[in-house]
């Protein structure tokens, strides 16, 4: 038990000091307003957001075998330092270039895991640079809450899940050469990536005329569907698709769903934060859009999140690969928790903001426990707890 409390333990310092790093730049940016009576800010690059940035690169660093993925990218690092060859050949151009470039310096891998850990959390600070006052929610729903393991898991996919945050604007606005070049630049680091060029098509900004209950109705149509997915068959059986999204070498994975032995999650309590914390930020988006009607992205993180959401839940019950494309979405659900939470702090409802927090970053916990207690593994072998390299 003691081992498991000590291994834990990083996830909530980092997020308790990124809390309170985020909430004194907020703080401070309240005051230059009050005392200026102007709409200013203070730049991103403030020592607090600097701050955040090297804790976030340094958690990254120090990790070892924390994340499913882990020791892929490790053994990959390695190799090319043994002998220049790649244990995967089948890793994007983009990804083996910059693996190569760090590697061939012959520096330490914690180096390296630190330099992907630094490019997402500039990519989110930057891109969340004129909503400070998320900072401090960011942190903590990022580290303790429902999206942690898939972050440090899906290196690739998720540096390009949270690049993509500075691109919302372009996106928004239709900005068909940024969208495009960033998409082509993306596919070079995962090949999945090509799906967010679809998003250019799709209305980021919605009616303001929209009720509770017609994105509640939605969610609850997907959700649905997705408690029993027969409809799902045909489309398991198409190896063309799962070629065109990148996901080739997965589809024989979808043997199950061809033949209908679909995989039914029970509702435990991950399954239920999962649930909450998606009915939690659409519930309350009436009385946010009112709230952030000057806030020119609220709306646009608001859609992204809400697709994740309910395309999660609308393949919840068939293979994790067949969810895997909504993981560049589910960064946006994180903000909007962080725009919850800002909500019910600036609005003084202290109660549900503290048991709407509890829930949410429980999760990361449950998750250790999960492992380490029910699957009856050693926390020194669960890949969830957070283990410092060797040599330290």
């Amino acid at each position: 038990m003691m081992e498991f409390l000590i291994d834990f333990c990083p996830y909530v310092i980092a997020a308790l000091v990124l809390f309170v790093l985020g909430f004194n730049l907020s703080r401070r940016e309240n005051r230059l307003r009050e005392s200026t009576h102007e709409d200013v800010s203070l730049p991103w690059y403030s020592w607090e957001a600097i701050a955040s940035i090297l804790l976030i690169a340094l958690f990254s660093a120090l990790r070892y075998y924390t994340g499913n993925d882990y020791r892929m990218y490790l053994t990959n690092f390695q190799q090319l330092q043994a002998d220049g060859s790649l244990l995967r050949g089948n890793l994007e151009i983009g990804f083996v270039l910059v693996t190569k470039l760090i590697a061939l310096t012959g520096c330490h891998f914690s180096f390296y895991f630190g330099f992907w850990g630094a490019l997402q959390a500039f990519c989110l600070y930057y891109g969340l640079r004129h909503h400070k006052q998320l900072y401090c929610w960011i942190g903590l729903v990022l580290l303790l809450g429902p999206f942690c393991i898939n972050w440090l898991t899906y290196l690739r996919q998720w540096t390009i899940a949270i690049a993509f945050v500075p691109m919302v604007p372009y996106f928004a606005r239709r900005k068909f050469w940024p969208c495009l070049l960033f998409t082509l630049v993306a596919v070079t680091i995962h090949y999945s990536a090509w799906i967010l060029m679809l998003l250019y098509f799709v209305p980021l900004v919605l009616k303001a005329d929209r009720s509770r209950n017609f994105y509640l109705a939605i969610f609850a149509v997907c959700y649905l569907l997705g408690t029993y997915p027969v409809w799902l068959s045909p489309i398991a059986s198409s190896r063309w698709l799962f070629s065109l999204v990148g996901y080739d070498k997965y589809q024989c994975l979808f043997q199950p769903l061809i033949e209908e032995h679909f995989v039914f999650k029970g509702y435990g309590p991950l399954r239920l934060i999962y649930l909450f914390q998606s009915l939690l930020f659409i519930w309350y988006y009436p009385a946010m859009r009112e709230y952030y009607s000057r806030d020119k992205l609220f709306n646009a993180f608001f859609t992204l999140a809400f697709v994740g959401v309910c395309y999660q839940h609308l393949f919840i019950n068939t293979v994790y690969a067949l969810i895997r494309p909504a993981d560049y979405l589910f960064v946006f659900v994180v903000i909007m928790l962080a725009y919850v939470f800002d909500y019910l702090m600036r609005n003084k409802k202290r109660y549900v903001l503290g048991a709407s927090c509890l829930v949410i970053c429980s999760f990361t916990f449950i998750s250790c426990c999960k492992e380490v207690f029910f699957s009856c593994k050693p926390a020194a072998e669960c890949n969830l707890l957070y283990h410092f390299i060797p040599q330290l």
